[in-house]
């Protein structure tokens, strides 16, 4: 009887999966379709970063805002959307096509997230299948590009509009190289191939990066400290447009959307080709061409005159770097 209510005891305490071995023929979770998880995915993804577009245009708007319809600010904001992933906008006065990089990194953001969630409903979570992660991250580019398209199609207004076919292209190749990494990620096939890489090879893309934050720090450091130093011709610029706290609030927000533009249009300036802004002005540390430029608190920080003696010690700073 002691052997009996051992060997009871003991068989109680085994795991339920060594007590009750699963049947041959379990069947596995089913994996979505690749086509319904990827349009799923990439149209939430897109909306998530759409939504802020539009309050900010929104904002912007009411600088000079008449009373238009609100299907008009949508348009605008559709069209914004469109600026953030580099689609340029064809207007009367010329095109328009400066990114507001905050806008594209939070984008970018979303549809990696959206090539993450996507390479879980085909089941390859850890599963470090090549073919998988491929499928999923063209599934993402494909759905982003018809997003694209129709979103261009659709944000059309008088004197304004979008090239569906340069929309498609353009957000079909930016869904693709986001949703890839992001499903690379998820699949564990970005961590292989960072383990085949020679240790020189990683030791060199470190090092790079690093040298390309300090050198983008410096220049986020010299913009800040030039648009410090005239900061009353940015208070006057923002006053000159007389509008109210809301106009004001939109204003300020599409120039911190430009932040970090400013901040490699500094950068090139110290590394020494400079920049340009539209046809008529190119700054450089030796030469400095103003033309007409749009009346924004964030430009009043742009140079009048070369840099002269500071000349040396501001192209210093990258080779500190």
């Amino acid at each position: 009887m002691s052997e009996m209510a051992t060997r009871q005891a003991t068989r109680g305490s085994d795991p339920p999966s060594e007590r009750t071995p699963a049947p041959a023929g379990r069947s596995r979770p089913a994996t979505a379709p690749l086509a319904l998880a990827a349009a799923v995915t990439t149209v939430w993804a897109a909306l998530v970063s759409l939504i802020p577009t539009i309050i900010v245009v929104g904002f912007a708007y009411a600088v000079d805002s008449t009373g238009d319809p609100v299907a008009k600010v949508f348009r605008l904001g559709l069209a914004g959307w469109l600026l953030a992933h580099g689609v340029p906008i064809r207007t009367g006065l010329g095109p328009i096509g400066l990114t507001p990089l905050v806008m594209t990194a939070f984008a970018a953001w979303r549809v990696m997230r959206a090539g993450v969630h996507t390479a879980r409903a085909v089941r390859a979570r850890r599963a470090r299948s090549v073919r998988r992660t491929l499928a999923a991250g063209c599934g993402v580019g494909v759905a982003y590009g018809i997003v694209g398209a129709a979103t261009a199609a659709v944000a059309r207004l008088p004197g304004m509009s979008v090239d569906p076919l340069r929309a498609a292209v353009t957000l079909g190749l930016f869904g693709l190289v986001a949703g890839l990494f992001g499903a690379a990620n998820e699949s564990r096939v970005l961590a292989r191939a960072v383990r085949t890489l020679p240790a020189v090879v990683v030791d060199g893309i470190r090092t790079g990066l690093v040298a390309l934050l300090l050198i983008l720090g410096a220049g986020a450091g010299v913009a800040g400290t030039a648009l410090a130093l005239a900061g009353g011709d940015a208070s006057q610029i923002l006053e000159d447009y007389q509008t109210g706290v809301i106009g004001q609030a939109g204003l300020t927000l599409v120039c911190l959307l430009y932040g970090p533009t400013l901040a490699i249009w500094a950068t090139s300036y110290l590394i020494g080709p400079g920049f340009a802004i539209g046809s008529g002005t190119s700054v450089t540390a030796a030469k400095v061409v103003l033309g007409p430029v749009p009346a924004a608190p964030a430009l009043a920080g742009l140079p009048s005159e070369s840099a002269g003696v500071w000349g040396p010690l501001l192209l210093g700073l990258p080779l500190a770097a």
